[in-house]
């Protein structure tokens, strides 16, 4: 007995080292891709989680075949998120570049590759942005051109540009869907990118110059020549663009001032504000534009002031000609919450200040289930009525319950005069869907309509339905998807895990929302 008492520390030891081995490590190359074609989803995506752990050829071979079309979404996110951290190889490469990725039939599988190109680590060669830009959908080519900035704004190691002719057919794709895509956001993005390019190749300066438009008909294009021309545009032209009809322009050229942390941007953000408060209806200015820039004024200064302009005004004019912020200009656009009595309403507690906004309602198991005397969803109806029915007569509403697929009360954004408050209520009451709960078809059309500037979603957190699961891949998917337009999105949640409520918190506070916890 003392001799194998000798051992047992040893083997104790051994035991645990092999325990904390990779799951990559402790399988098979060849069991893990057996396991990318079984019948449960976990398992699949836990298989794709070790197999980029492994990153060989033949494991990315599998990923792509097997995972990146995957019909359940936990899994094809997965491989989509897992090509994005991986870092680049010649077996990523052969991947990559073949018919199971960039070539694929499927336009999914090749928009998530072209997303992942934009973040994976090391340096990428330029001919795969250049096939992704020539992409029949323009949804690749949107989430190309996306990448190929993502990747010009990590720094010069991090695109190969080595080639002079795959410099000069990148230069010519990125300004084909700049310059005419028939897509707004595929020309928006492209905008961006080719204004990135010219940053590192001369050769792209008077290409990237012609692609601005800061007078076209699409709001998401006068934003993006907003954005691309950065610190090139003067105080006068984001001044200007500030009373832009589209909210998005309007939101980047506060953005813009904001980064240039200087006397004349606080000075130009204080004289945009309306005179006299905030009236009514104002067509000017609507109330998610003033108190994002009262957000941007706070942060500058210090100070408390609300849509006080005069105040606002002393203040800047005030400053010395040489003042410049010391916070990080990247941070901040703030909270937009309103001082309390300045709310438009509040939901949950959550002070809203758009007249333009959209509710957001997760349908899913959790909201029929019995939360004391009663469901989820009575006590939700009871909130939500208290919203729509403090909602001042000239804002603009819509309600769009969402499970399986969404179901809107309306097609668009309604005026929430009494009659119309009472009838979504009420058809709220009597809403019965149920399924899973696809938050992303959901969101996308209520970010792409140019009328809404605030979101609210009410959840558990999870995802569990449509093309998109994964709420970390949810996040760089939405800088894409708003940056050019700067909803704001709040995120009122229930019954969310810590993990779910520190991803919602990252996703809400990229556009200045809120995270409201409830019971």
């Amino acid at each position: 007995m003392k001799r194998n008492a000798r051992f047992t520390p040893l083997i104790f030891g051994c035991l645990q080292a092999l325990l904390m081995l990779p799951s990559a490590l402790a399988q098979s190359e060849g069991d893990l891709v057996k396991k990318l074609s079984g019948t449960d989803a976990r398992t699949r995506r836990s298989a794709v989680k070790s197999l980029a752990q492994i990153g060989s050829e033949a494991a990315w071979k599998a990923i792509a075949e097997e995972a990146l079309g995957d019909t359940e979404p936990q899994v094809a996110d997965e491989a989509q998120w897992q090509m994005g951290r991986a870092s680049w190889s010649e077996a990523l490469m052969e991947t990559v570049d073949s018919k199971l990725a960039l070539r694929a039939r499927a336009e999914l599988v090749r928009e998530r590759v072209a997303e992942a190109l934009g973040r994976v680590q090391g340096t990428v060669p330029a001919e795969l942005f250049t096939r992704a830009l020539k992409d029949k959908e323009a949804a690749v080519r949107a989430a190309a051109a996306y990448a190929l900035e993502a990747r010009l704004r990590l720094g010069a190691e991090a695109l190969d540009l080595s080639d002079a002719k795959e410099l000069a057919n990148l230069r010519k794709a990125a300004s084909k869907v700049a310059n005419s895509d028939r897509d707004e956001r595929a020309r928006a993005n492209g905008i961006a990118a080719l204004a990135a390019l010219a940053s590192v190749d001369p050769g792209s300066e008077a290409l990237a110059k012609k692609a601005l438009s800061r007078e076209d008909r699409s709001g998401l294009v006068r934003a993006a020549s907003l954005w691309a021309a950065g610190d090139v545009n003067t105080v006068a032209d984001l001044s200007a663009a500030l009373a832009d009809e589209d909210h998005g322009a309007a939101m980047v050229a506060l953005r813009l001032l904001h980064r240039r942390a200087d006397r004349d941007s606080v000075v130009a953000l204080s004289a945009a504000l309306p005179g006299d408060g905030l009236p009514a209806g104002d067509a000017k200015m609507r109330p998610a534009l003033a108190w994002a820039i009262v957000g941007s004024l706070r942060e500058a200064s210090g100070l408390s002031h609300g849509l006080a302009r005069a105040r606002w005004v002393r203040w800047a004019e005030g400053l010395d000609a040489d003042w410049k912020r010391v916070a990080d200009p990247e941070k901040g656009n703030g909270k937009r919450e309103a001082d309390e009595e300045s709310a438009s309403t509040t939901f949950y507690g959550l002070r809203l200040v758009s007249d333009r906004l959209v509710f957001l309602v997760d349908m899913s198991g959790s909201m029929w289930t019995k939360s004391g005397d009663t469901t989820r969803k009575v006590q939700v109806g009871v909130e939500l009525a208290k919203a729509l029915r403090g909602l001042p007569e000239h804002a603009s509403f819509n309600l769009i319950p969402y499970a399986t697929f969404p179901g809107p009360w309306e097609d668009g954004l309604v005026p929430a005069t009494s009659k119309n408050v009472e009838k979504a209520i009420e058809w709220f009451e009597r809403n019965t869907q149920r399924g899973k709960g696809d938050v992303w078809t959901a969101l996308i059309p209520v970010l792409r309509d140019p009328e809404v500037d605030t979101v609210v979603i009410l959840s558990d957190g999870a995802p569990s339905g449509g093309e998109r699961w994964n709420v970390e891949l949810m996040r760089p998917l939405l800088q894409d998807e708003n940056r050019l337009r700067g909803v704001v999105i709040h995120a009122v949640m229930f019954d969310a895990s810590k993990f779910l409520q520190r991803s919602w918190k990252a996703i809400v506070g990229d556009w200045g929302g809120v995270q409201q916890l409830i019971d």
